[in-house]
């Protein structure tokens, strides 16, 4: 969508002559594109048999002064509310020794491109720099006020409050925009691609996305007992359940990710990322009626064996967990 308006105020601003066959075509493009980006989006999770995590329905714009001031909502959502508007200005979105805030990379980006603007010289290549810094800042404003949205009515009361993977979510756009700007006046200065490939290498170490290494579990350093383990758990699952039927991962001694890991690893099977560490098994029924499949990575029980898969039925309202071989 930012490259479509990109295109729109190139096609406004540098007066190009068109008629009005490229208008329509122009406007079509902008309705057309991103549907089909989300039908086939659809297409894919349908195939793989998986459920949306979020309902754009449930965001409700009328409700968003109540909730700031208190007057209305869920008390999570009120939470979710002050703890996003503290964030943008106190927390730390890089993995980076520098550290940046959602506010001063705002107030920074502006600055940069200011400064590049003005070692520019064609006036063309100004109007184009300009238009580019108009999309992206406009993009930016959106993604940041989409984010807030989804942590306030989307995330639920366990990641809204926390503001789960922010720094990941913010971060990702963030940079892009920081980075865009500066490699399109490489581009129009027409720097030897030496400096390029230099000043990129630079960039990348002062001011990288945070937690850039979970990009792949395997990545990360970990302890081999976990990764190990997980990658077991994942097997397991893989060997026993079917595509369309989701597992849930018991964690209650370690706490420490594991969940994350074994879904990593068996991703095309539907796993909990979150209220693994459940101390009382049957107490947890209506957690449990969800799933198809319990899978034990640490216990602190011993009503269940260890790193076993347990098939999850139902007789009379009552769980039941059937140990699977």
């Amino acid at each position: 969508l930012v490259c479509l308006f990109l295109l729109v105020l190139k096609l406004i601003f540098n007066k190009y002559k068109f008629n009005i066959k490229k208008i329509l075509l122009i406007i079509l493009s902008v309705v057309i594109i991103p549907f089909i980006f989300l039908f086939s989006w659809n297409m894919y999770k349908n195939s793989l048999g998986l459920v949306g995590q979020f309902e754009t329905s449930d965001i409700k714009i009328s409700e968003i002064n109540g909730i700031i001031n208190k007057t209305s909502g869920e008390e999570w959502q009120q939470e979710a509310s002050d703890n996003y508007m503290k964030a943008i200005y106190n927390e730390n979105i890089t993995g980076s020794y520098i550290k940046f805030t959602v506010v001063s990379l705002i107030v920074l980006i502006p600055i940069i491109a200011s400064i590049l603007y003005v070692n520019m010289k064609d006036k063309i290549e100004k109007k184009n720099y300009i238009i580019l810094g108009i999309s992206l800042i406009v993009g930016l404003i959106g993604y940041i006020l989409m984010m807030y949205l989804l942590y306030v009515f989307n995330f639920g009361p366990i990641e809204g409050p926390t503001l789960a993977s922010y720094d990941r979510y913010l971060s990702c756009y963030i940079l892009i925009v920081l980075y865009s700007l500066i490699f399109a006046f490489i581009y129009y200065k027409g720097i030897n691609y030496k400096y390029i490939i230099i000043l990129i290498v630079v960039i990348g170490c002062l001011i990288r996305p945070h937690q850039y290494l979970r990009l792949r579990p395997d990545l990360i350093i970990l302890p081999n007992h976990l990764y190990d383990a997980s990658k077991y758990g994942a097997m397991v699952i893989d060997n026993n359940v079917e595509l369309n039927n989701k597992v849930f991962i018991l964690d209650q001694k370690e706490k420490n990710g594991a969940v994350f890991y074994i879904n990593y690893f068996s991703d095309k099977i539907t796993t909990n990322l979150s209220g693994y560490e459940l101390t009382n098994i049957i107490n947890y029924k209506d957690i449990l009626k969800d799933y198809d499949y319990l899978y034990t990575y640490s216990l602190e029980t011993d009503e269940l064996e260890l790193n076993k898969l347990y098939k999850i039925e139902y007789n009379n309202d009552e769980v039941h967990l059937v140990k699977v071989g």
